[in-house]
């Protein structure tokens, strides 16, 4: 009796389809990307104003609160008048701008231009005040009717700015050395006649800066000699610019 061997080749078949079914399970999966948390803003509270008198820092953007108080005049008065309105910009009774302009009238003509009361950051501020005013340039008469006008706008007004630079670490002082800078543009009368009773109207620009040490309830005063170049009519005027720092007030 023949006896058959058992065949192989159906294990192997299977043992084929083991491996790749094993190797289709063992494959790679990539991960799901999750996206991060979204990022928080930081908020960091600004420095808060602090009075004079504190300690100061070497931080060029430092914080530093006082009450400024400022006026700009325009006095009819020639550089031989200088020394009598620098005495009275000092005077001791001068605690506005209606004191300044009563006491420098019996000097010219005097009016206010601008006045100022309002704290500030003596590290960093500006303060900008203009308007446009309508000027005419020139008139023309046609006939028995009234004048014909060309008017031209004119930008005026002043620009204050203030800058101030920490005392050195090693200084006894303790207020900054603080620059006011001001550009001033204004109207001014002039002798030049446009036509028959009507004077033509000039636009003066003018800047000046000064720098000293911080020094709270002194007053101080810049001034300025302009005289028109081309018309020897027109009286020159002298610009005040009278300023004080004080203790700003408390709430």
């Amino acid at each position: 009796m023949d006896t058959k061997k058992p065949s192989s080749r159906r294990p192997l078949a299977l043992a084929a389809l083991f491996f790749i079914g094993c190797h289709g399970v063992a494959q790679e999966v990539e991960p799901i990307p999750v996206p991060p948390p979204p990022a928080r803003p930081i908020v960091r509270p600004a420095p808060a104003p602090r009075p004079f008198g504190g300690a100061l820092t070497s931080r060029p953007a430092d914080v530093l609160t006082a009450r400024f108080q400022a006026a700009i005049l325009e006095v009819e008065a020639g550089a031989d008048r200088l020394p009598q309105i620098e005495n009275l910009t000092r005077s001791k009774r001068v605690q506005s701008a209606q004191d300044l302009q009563l006491a420098l009238s019996g000097q010219g003509p005097t009016r206010v231009l601008y006045s100022f009361d309002q704290p500030v950051n003596v590290y960093s501020e500006s303060i900008h005040l203009g308007s446009s005013e309508p000027v005419v340039i020139s008139t023309r008469i046609t006939g028995p009717g009234p004048a014909i006008n060309s008017i031209q706008y004119q930008d005026v007004g002043i620009v204050i700015r203030l800058t101030a630079q920490p005392p050195p670490r090693d200084a006894e002082r303790r207020g900054p050395d603080v620059t006011l800078a001001i550009e001033l543009s204004a109207l001014a009368p002039s002798h030049v006649e446009i036509a028959p009773g009507r004077k033509a109207v000039a636009t003066r620009k003018m800047s000046l800066d000064h720098t000293e040490t911080l020094a709270l309830g002194q007053p101080r005063a810049m001034l300025l000699v302009h005289s028109a170049s081309t018309d020897s009519q027109t009286p020159p005027t002298t610009y005040v610019v009278w300023y004080l720092f004080a203790q700003p007030a408390t709430p």
